[in-house]
């Protein structure tokens, strides 16, 4: 039976080292992946479009025209082996103080 290292782990905890390395706002999911890899910031932020394509820079509601909403798909990906590395160097520095 294999378990994951975060069974025993406070997942949020590790969440928000994951947002604050790179500066990241809370509301960002984080989606942790098998690997190394240190947190980076992926996908698009929210954006407006007319109906036949074009991106509405600002204030969509001033057009003429009906807009629509694109939802953000921004996330902090994360290696799982990156986490494990960072929760222990956190856990050695807490225990030296």
């Amino acid at each position: 039976m294999t378990t994951s290292i975060f069974a025993s782990l406070d997942t949020q905890y590790l969440r928000s080292v994951a947002r604050a390395e790179i500066g990241a706002p809370s509301a960002w999911p984080v989606v942790i992946v098998p690997g190394n890899a240190p947190p980076v910031r992926e996908g698009e932020s929210y954006y407006w479009t007319t109906p036949s394509g074009k991106t509405v820079v600002c204030h969509p509601n001033a057009y003429g025209w009906r807009t629509w909403y694109h939802c953000s798909t921004l996330c902090v990906v994360v290696g799982a082996e990156w986490l494990r590395v960072e929760r222990d160097r956190r856990h050695e520095a807490w225990r030296a103080a």
